[in-house]
C-alpha cells in the first residue's frame, strides 16, 4: 500500500500566487516492490505536473513528489490520490486532503479592522 504521510505546503496563498506543495508517501509493504503516483485536485481540476511523476518504491521506502500551481481567487481543498501499479493497471490506495485559504492582503486604507479581546482577572 502507499500511504500519504504528509502534504507540506501553506496556509494561504495570495491570487495569482505560485503554490508549492510537498507529498511525502511511504510503501508500506514489507516486501514488494511497488511503483506509485498521484493524483492532485482542487474543485474538478486535475493538476498532474508531479515531479517525479512516477516512484520506484522499495518495501518500507518513503519519497516526496513535488508540484506547484497558481492560486485561484477562492479558498481551496486540495485532495492528493496515491495509486500503484499491479503490472496491468493504476490502483487507488488512499488519499488526503488539505485547505489553503486565500490571502487578501493587507485591509484597505482608512479601513478599521477590530479584533476582539477577552481579558480575565483573577481577583
Amino acid at each position: 500500500m502507499i500511504d500519504i504521510l504528509s502534504i507540506d505546503g501553506p496556509a494561504t496563498a495570495k491570487a495569482g500566487d505560485l503554490v508549492n506543495l510537498s507529498i511525502r508517501v511511504k510503501n508500506t509493504h514489507n516486501s514488494e516492490v511497488v511503483w506509485a503516483t498521484l493524483a492532485l485536485t482542487y474543485d474538478s481540476a486535475v493538476i498532474d505536473t508531479f515531479e517525479p511523476p512516477l516512484l520506484e518504491l522499495f518495501p518500507r521506502d518513503e519519497a516526496i513528489f513535488t508540484t506547484s500551481f497558481t492560486m485561484p481567487d477562492k479558498n481551496i481543498t486540495v485532495k492528493v490520490y496515491s495509486y500503484l501499479w499491479n503490472g496491468l493497471q493504476w490502483i487507488y490506495q488512499t488519499d488526503k486532503q488539505v485547505g489553503i485559504g486565500l490571502d487578501t492582503g493587507a485591509p484597505l486604507e482608512g479601513v478599521v479592522q477590530v479584533q476582539s479581546v477577552n481579558t480575565f482577572v483573577d481577583r
